[in-house]
């Protein structure tokens, strides 16, 4: 076939549809990992919750009381020049509610600068957010209020602590148009109700008298300034009477006498309207009109403002949620370990044979120490003592297939694999068959029970019937026995021994061999191609598709069958 055959099915579309398949996920999936993940996902978010009800707990509550104004700015020009003029006019109001004269005014008014309480509150966790981003971000100087805090060099007690105060209360109030109405709002934070409504109401009380102030200032500059006029004006309304009297006295001309009655009748005009405004400016000192007026004073708040406990409960434990689910995804995604069958299924071809719910790793199946297998050649009995009845089904698939021989292997020591081909080899002899059970693990020499076994008849058959262990009529023991230099599984695969696999085949209806783990040792891989096949035993949650993987690709490349995976649900050995 050409490479030009060989791609010509594959299109982009196809590409991104394989791609597409690939990257989805079901909803098993998701529930899968939920199930497996939960608990990490559950601990994110109750660290969180803790965290915030801490720091709802240790917090101290405040108060927000408002006050609003409504702001009457006297305007004059079309309605677009209004518009424009009223923006600028209220955003300077803002400002001037926020200046230092009003806030230390405020302080004055309250004795804000004698509560030791007060001025230790200024050491708040905005403050200090607002400090910090300033001195990051900024030029090294900082104008907000905070920064007064340290008073200039110089300053008595008495100013170092009005400075303070003052700062403090910036931080604690906070002025804002409503909308594009011309009402204002005054909002002050406070440890309690009344202190809260205290300290707006007075701050709407210092910014109007401020304001009120600045009108009388401007008032004044204008009344001195239209006083020095209506001087300067009353002489010169004199000047022209004066001339007009000389020349009516002697009327020479006619044209001369109108000019001189027409100059004295406007500067009386003018001194009259000067006079006028003279003395409206003299009445706003006296009484000036403020542009605002409190619509709503402040009222002691009847909950807390901060810290919002519902909120912020609700949002750590959504915060909590969504890291404990990152970084439950990111262990998931980095965790090889086998813990369903479809990544299995890949590595092998096909799912696993058989799902075990019993975990119990055996170690040699003779040992006394252990006991298990002792007991069973004392009572001569076949019943299975974990009832595995899950891997019936894959000895009678065996039998079926014509695999007389099998090993069994487990990936990583501790999988269970001894365990497995005990029951195997219990199940097929209770089903009749002639069955014998080989015990070829060499880490098992120490324990063995009986020093005769397979590495002493390997290559002396003559002391094989002395070997062998009979349980039934249909079960028969191997067990390891003593050996020196290369190990019994090895040796058989050479095809130099005096016992072989052909001959123990002509005797038994079938044969299993609990062989040495994958990792730990090359037996598997001598033996296996003179087998039948090789079931391989992972451990759920603790064998690895890594190593599965390996496993799968050196016994392919020795030639062995691979004849399927069975899973043993365990928790640890």
């Amino acid at each position: 076939m050409s490479t030009r055959h060989s791609f010509q099915n594959i299109t982009p579309v196809s590409i991104l549809a394989s791609a597409e398949e690939q990257r989805s996920i079901t909803l098993a999936d998701l529930l899968f990992f939920f199930k497996l993940r939960w608990h990490l996902i559950a601990a994110s978010a109750a660290i969180f919750c803790l965290l915030a009800l801490a720091y709802v707990a240790t917090t101290p509550p405040s108060y927000v009381a408002n006050t609003q104004l409504v702001l009457s700015p006297q305007l004059g020009g079309t309605s677009l020049q209004r518009t424009d003029v009223e923006d600028a006019f209220i955003e300077g109001q803002l400002e001037i509610v926020k200046s230092n004269d009003v806030l230390a005014a405020t302080v004055r008014k309250l004795d804000l600068q004698d509560d030791p309480d007060f001025l230790k509150s200024d050491v708040s966790v905005r403050s200090l957010v607002s400090t910090t981003l300033t001195e990051l971000l900024g030029d090294g100087e900082s104008n907000s209020p905070a920064a007064a805090q340290a008073g200039a060099e110089g300053e008595t007690p008495e100013a170092n602590n009005l400075n303070r105060a003052s700062a403090t209360l910036g931080t604690l109030t906070w002025a804002r148009r409503i909308g594009r109405s011309s009402v204002m709002e005054i909002s002050a934070s406070g440890r309690t109700p009344e202190e809260a409504a205290e300290m707006a109401n007075a701050m709407a009380q210092e910014y109007i008298s401020k304001n009120l102030q600045m009108k009388s200032d401007a008032a004044k500059q204008y009344s001195d300034w239209l006083e020095r006029l209506v001087t300067e004006q009353q002489r010169n309304l004199t000047e022209a009477a004066n001339n007009l009297a000389i020349y009516r006295a002697n009327p020479r001309d006619q044209y001369r006498l109108t000019e001189l009655q027409s100059q004295a009748d406007a500067r009386r005009t003018l001194f009259e309207n000067t006079l006028t405004q003279y003395t409206e400016a003299r009445q706003r000192i006296s009484l000036p009109v403020s542009d605002a007026t409190v619509v709503s004073p402040a009222v002691a708040p009847l909950s807390k403002a901060r810290p919002r406990s519902t909120l912020i409960v609700a949002f750590a434990l959504s915060a909590g949620f969504g890291i404990g689910i990152i970084i439950a995804m990111i262990k998931h995604g980095s965790d090889r370990r086998i813990r369903r069958k479809g990544p299995l299924a890949d590595v092998v071809g096909a799912p696993p044979l058989a799902t075990v719910r019993t975990y119990k790793s055996l170690k040699p199946i003779a040992a006394a120490a252990q006991g298990s297998f002792t007991r069973l050649l004392e009572s001569r009995s076949v019943s299975s003592p974990l009832k595995l009845e899950e891997l019936t089904t894959v000895m009678v698939g065996l039998r079926r297939k014509r695999k007389t021989i099998v090993g069994v292997a487990g990936i990583n020591p501790g999988c269970g694999a001894t365990t497995i081909a005990r029951e195997l080899a219990v199940q097929s002899a209770a089903s009749g068959a002639r069955t014998l059970l080989i015990d070829a693990v060499p880490a098992a020499r120490a324990l063995t029970d009986t020093p005769n076994g397979l590495g002493n008849v390997i290559d002396d058959v003559s002391g094989l019937d002395a070997a062998l262990r009979p349980i039934t009529p249909t079960l028969t023991y191997l067990p390891f026995g003593q050996y020196t230099g290369v190990s019994p599984a090895i040796r058989l695969s050479s095809h130099r021994t005096e016992l072989s696999i052909a001959k123990m085949k002509q005797d038994y209806d079938a044969i299993f061999i609990d062989l040495a783990s994958v990792s730990e040792s090359s037996d598997v891989n001598a033996l296996a191609p003179e087998l039948d096949g090789v079931l391989l035993v992972v451990a759920y949650g603790r064998t690895t598709l890594d190593d599965l993987t390996n496993a799968t690709t050196g016994l392919a490349l020795v030639g062995a069958d691979v004849l399927g995976t069975i899973v043993n649900r365990s928790a640890g050995a």
